[in-house]
């Protein structure tokens, strides 16, 4: 039964993200962008997103992302400009540049969107098993895992993608490899994003907003786990199971999108 259980947890929990993610990979289906291929000796480097020569007129930053969007096509032969607040930036879309304040609205946009399903997931594996935070397996158990849960994914992303990215100076985004490199070099290239990140200019560097965050995070538990779970051992699983859930999410990002379209062509 509990396997049973636990299957249709990791069903949901991939529908969930799969769902939330369908629309920014839509794109990608009209749209085959002529842009130069990372270099295969480049790995791990992450793909660089190119950059329009000339700056756009006031205004005309929205209006080509929105006729993007809408035709799957890039406006008066600009780049694909990705949406300033998409997580994930796709193959051959020319990213915005992220502010300090454009960094502190990235984990209230995943508070509210992706984390919440995440969090069920987390909750119900915990259940399941009576892990830390060890609330007990009743039904009012559930309810404090899955808050506790929230409150320590939200503030992973509060110290990695807001607080940490604004102190580095580094790009809290993804940017996806895509096609054209076998899949061997894509595995590796998006399990190496937990330990390099892109910088606001562009450069390969230590990914220190998450190692850094995501340990301010599991030390924070001990603030709000119960007193069975509040220990050193505690702090540094929580962080090496959460080091380990951000590098199979990056796998995940890297081939929804091969996944989607497959589907769709099945569909057509």
């Amino acid at each position: 039964m509990k396997s049973k259980w636990i299957g249709l947890l990791s069903i949901a929990g991939l529908l969930g993200l799969a769902g939330n993610l369908t629309a920014q990979t839509k794109v990608l289906d009209a749209a085959q962008p002529e842009t130069a291929m990372v270099a295969e000796n480049e790995l791990p480097e992450a793909p660089q997103p190119q950059q329009a020569q000339e700056p756009p007129a006031p205004g005309s930053m929205e209006k080509d992302v929105q006729k993007a969007q809408s035709a799957g096509v890039a406006p008066e032969n600009r780049p694909l400009i990705a949406p300033k607040y998409h997580f994930y930036i796709h193959q051959g879309q020319t990213s915005q540049p992220l502010g300090p304040w454009d960094k502190l609205r990235f984990p209230f946009i995943e508070a509210v969107s992706l984390t919440i399903v995440t969090s069920l997931y987390s909750a119900g594996i915990s259940q399941w098993d009576n892990s830390d935070p060890k609330y007990g397996v009743d039904k009012g158990a559930f309810g404090q895992r899955l808050g506790a849960t929230y409150i320590r994914q939200n503030s992973q992303a509060f110290f990695n993608e807001g607080v940490g990215a604004i102190i580095f100076h580094d790009d809290p985004r993804y940017y996806v490899m895509g096609d054209g490199h076998s899949a061997g070099k894509r595995v590796f290239y998006a399990a190496t994003r937990t330990l390099t990140i892109r910088s606001d200019s562009g450069k390969q560097r230590p990914n220190a907003p998450l190692w850094l965050g995501y340990l301010a995070a599991a030390a924070l538990t001990q603030a709000y786990y119960p007193a069975p779970s509040r220990s050193a051992d505690v702090v540094f699983e929580t962080y090496g199971w959460s080091l380990g859930a951000a590098a199979l999410g990056d796998e995940f990002h890297e081939f929804l999108g091969d996944a989607l379209r497959l589907v769709h062509h099945r569909k057509d």
